[in-house]
């Protein structure tokens, strides 16, 4: 082997891959477009419980004669407990290899720099943080001027906690 060849076999070696294939990163559309098919995923999951709470309303007073205020509430406010905790509980519970919907449909996955598989600790942290992030207006203009800008395509908490987003 001559020394060139040498130089080539160490380059291909020292570039960051994943699952054997150099690592091609996501970009803010393909991200946006992770992100829409989840909060979708979850709007089904809130008109679900809105029809269901109001059958349940309607089966009581109908057969009971309830009409309270309290059902009212079970009828406006479960679907909006849905939306709210549902998005942080929907991306936290992932099949086995940590995707979503929105990461399946868009054939992306989180791993750390290196092209290593993240923990579920880390996966949990890092919805943690893009929740608090994008609760925070500053934080998310800043997470998208980040991933439109940064080579990497790093949101700020992809830089804190040393992930990327890349194409399967």
């Amino acid at each position: 082997m001559n020394n060139e060849e040498v130089k080539n076999e160490s380059v291909v070696a020292s570039e960051t891959t994943h699952e054997g294939k150099k690592l091609e990163y996501a970009g803010f559309g393909t991200r946006l477009a992770a992100y829409l098919f989840d909060v979708l995923a979850i709007m089904g999951k809130a008109i679900l419980a809105f029809l269901v709470a109001t059958l349940l309303v309607i089966g009581l007073k109908m057969a009971a004669g309830i009409d309270s205020a309290a059902l009212k509430v079970i009828q406006y406010f479960l679907p909006m407990f849905v939306c709210i905790f549902g998005m942080f509980f929907y991306r936290g519970r992932k099949d086995p290899k940590g995707k979503t919907l929105g990461r399946k449909i868009t054939r992306t996955v989180v791993v750390k720099e290196d092209g290593s598989e993240i923990s579920k600790g880390l996966s949990f942290l890092r919805q943690f943080l893009q929740t608090i992030f994008t609760g925070t207006f500053i934080l998310l203009v800043i997470n998208i001027v980040l991933i439109i800008a940064d080579k990497e395509k790093q949101s700020l908490t992809d830089k804190v906690l040393g992930t990327v987003v890349v194409f399967k």
